[in-house]
């Protein structure tokens, strides 16, 4: 006889030491389901602010992929949580009594509560864990015994390894090196998942500049050399800052809708005639006619670039540059293709 145990287990605290063997598996699927939502949620954010300017048609692939896996994930987390328990207290309860007694010889487990009488043969499990409060014997992936407050009752842990080894059961806790550096790993990726989503977050959001700049000053472009356009379909961005609701406004406040300043192009030797950059903090946003091209710089690059003479006008020049605009018949201005 190596040990006797006999212990009164209320059905809470068995309860608890049954499903910690489980704990670590469905919190490693809770994990994995936290990680999905968060790219999930990055590629929902991601593809709302490209479409706040224009349509950008359904949701990507991957978003729906990733919010099906999450919710996969916690539905077998949660699913498989609700299970052992039920079943555990499914075999707890139909105990006439607390009081268990435990028996563990060198080829022998026995279990003994009220009437119910097993006992096991030790070659009949695979791994076995020990604990500082309860050692727990597994037969394939399940846990088939816990068996609770060992220490004190005559057994040292080396004589309790040594039997369990000797019984052809391995240590489900060796390799603890590589469970570290699994952890470790784990938790590089989840972080090297959190940062991704906030740069492709981040990335909407200077594209959602970008295209409330782009709107914005080809809208004003137009307006000023009376070229029509369908921007008239995109978004009033003035009118959202005037009125708009908070999520509206929030919005408009990530665009050059008031810049630092405007600067005038005007060149009747060139292709493209008339242009109008808007200078907000180290951006410029710049727009052409009659080619309708579009573009963003920095603003060292934009200030550094030689113009010819007559061709360039700062703000306080706007009116002679709407002279020369006006005299331009606005069908010369007119782009080959339609914004």
């Amino acid at each position: 006889m190596l040990f006797t145990c006999t212990c009164e287990e209320s059905e809470k605290d068995a309860l608890e030491l049954a499903m910690r063997p489980y704990r670590d598996l469905i919190r490693s699927l809770f994990v994995w389901a936290g990680v999905c939502v968060v790219w999930a949620f990055a590629g929902f954010v991601a593809h709302f602010l490209n479409g706040m300017v224009c349509n950008v048609g359904e949701l990507p692939g991957a978003v729906r992929m990733f919010s099906f896996a999450a919710f996969l994930l916690i539905f077998l987390g949660i699913g498989l949580r609700w299970n052992l328990r039920r079943g555990i207290l499914e075999l707890l309860r139909k105990r006439t009594t607390n009081l268990v007694e435990y028996r563990l010889t060198d080829d022998l487990f026995a279990y003994s509560c009220g009437e119910t009488k097993v006992n096991l043969p030790l070659n009949q499990f695979k791994k076995y864990r020990i604990d500082e409060d309860a050692f727990y014997l597994f037969v394939g992936m399940g846990a088939s015994v816990c068996v609770p407050a060992w220490k004190g009752r005559g057994v040292e842990r080396e004589e309790l390894v040594a039997v369990l080894a000797k019984a052809g059961l391995k240590d489900m806790r060796t390799g603890k090196a590589w469970r570290v550096i699994r952890r470790v790993l784990m938790a590089a990726f989840c972080c090297l998942i959190v940062v991704a989503a906030s740069m492709e977050i981040h990335d909407a959001w200077l594209n959602l500049r970008r295209e409330i700049g782009r709107a914005e000053l080809s809208r004003l472009l137009h307006e000023f050399t009376g070229v029509d356009t369908c921007w008239k379909y995109y978004p009033d961005f003035r009118q959202w800052k005037k009125s708009g609701n908070l999520l509206q406004r929030f919005v408009v406040s990530a665009g050059p809708l008031e810049p630092d300043r405007y600067d005038y192009l005007f060149d009747e030797e060139d292709e493209d005639k008339v242009g109008i950059a808007a200078t907000k903090g180290d951006t410029v946003w710049y727009a052409y006619l009659p080619c309708g091209c579009l573009g963003i710089c920095d603003r060292r690059d934009w200030e550094s670039r030689n113009w010819r003479k007559g061709v360039f006008y700062k703000q306080a020049e706007r009116d002679q540059w709407l002279e020369k605009v006006r005299r331009l018949a606005p069908e010369s201005l007119k782009p080959s293709y339609d914004p």
